[in-house]
């Protein structure tokens, strides 16, 4: 919606900035002419209406109103800037892929302990299934501390994008502060963008800086933890395997 204002206000700012010369005449005097009569079939001559050219009045603009203008266009484009950093945090914050690498790793981990303890306290006991079911969940553990390390690499990005975005609201707020400064000296100024309008967006922005920090922390915390399980499935399997064959 911010978007769509912005394009129509530069727009406006753009046209109102043009100053509209009229059409005027050759400057030696004499007014239009008619156009030279010809011969009708009927050998009755022919007349044509001169049209006189149609003329504007110049559109000028104060001092004041070009100097609103300039600070609307700046805030324009910080807007622009903005939005741009907000496509990055969010680009930055999908880490579905990781996510559910580091949680397949812990599943086929526990999946492994779980055949390794069948086959050590079954009804017959199978020391070969026992060992590759250990190694099946070290191996499930090697997977999740990548899958981890992939993720904290996808976190850290996470939080590197929050830069930026900050750095564009603080342009933002310091552009709209020079439009209002522009605007309490013009009585009257041309239509540009609405301190609603530009609040909104710094608030998303800053929202959208907020939940993705409190989320790249949370998934790290998830990481940890899954470091932890796989240690613990990796000892459990260990300590069968020693007991049981």
């Amino acid at each position: 919606m911010v978007t769509v204002r912005l394009r129509m206000l530069a727009a406006l700012g753009a046209a109102a900035a043009l100053t509209l010369s009229g059409c005027s005449s050759d400057g030696s005097g004499s007014g239009p002419t008619a156009a030279p009569s010809s011969s009708t079939a009927s050998g009755e001559p022919s007349t044509s209406t001169p049209t006189s050219p149609a003329t504007v009045a110049p559109v000028s603009l104060t001092a004041g109103q070009q100097k609103v203008l300039a600070a609307n266009s700046r805030l324009t484009t910080s807007l622009f800037a903005l939005s741009t950093a907000s496509v990055a945090v969010r680009t930055a914050s999908n880490l579905a892929t990781q996510r559910k690498a580091v949680a397949d790793s812990v599943a086929a981990g526990r999946a492994s302990l779980a055949r390794e303890r069948a086959a050590a306290y079954g009804t017959v006991r199978n020391c070969t299934l026992v060992r590759s079911n250990e190694s099946a969940t070290f191996s499930a553990a090697a997977q999740t501390r990548a899958a981890v390390g992939a993720q904290q690499a996808g976190t850290s990005r996470m939080r590197a994008s929050i830069v930026p975005l900050r750095a564009a609201m603080a342009r933002v707020s310091a552009d709209l502060a020079a439009l209002h400064t522009a605007l309490a000296a013009e009585p009257h100024p041309p239509a540009v963008l609405t301190a609603a309008e530009v609040q909104q967006a710094l608030t998303a922005a800053s929202t959208l800086a907020s939940t993705t920090f409190s989320s790249a922390s949370a998934t790290d915390a998830k990481g940890s933890a899954a470091l932890g399980n796989a240690a613990q499935l990796s000892g459990s399997a260990s300590t069968i395997a020693s007991k049981a064959c």
